[in-house]
């Protein structure tokens, strides 16, 4: 359930956020969301084994800052755990 917590966005506005930003997302960025909601939602994830998450998301090279779509995933990860 996403986070109603913190000062930044009331649940609602968390809602708005996402759906604008699957909006805006690639095939393969809404395909990588929905492994990740998929995982938030279900005991093991889509994999059965709990491996999916944030942690298939890693960058080529670790000194490069993280893509937008990154910086999402983590936030969406932060309003979900109620951070």
């Amino acid at each position: 359930m996403l986070s109603q917590k913190g000062p930044a966005c009331s649940a609602a506005e968390q809602s708005a956020y996402l759906l604008s930003w699957f909006g805006e997302y690639s095939d393969l960025q809404r395909d990588d969301f929905l492994h990740v909601l998929a995982e938030k939602y279900t005991p093991f994830g889509l994999a059965g084994d709990g491996t999916l998450g944030l942690s298939h998301l890693t960058i080529g090279n670790p000194d490069a800052p993280p893509s937008l779509f990154q910086c999402r995933m983590s936030l969406f990860d932060q309003w979900f755990q109620g951070l």
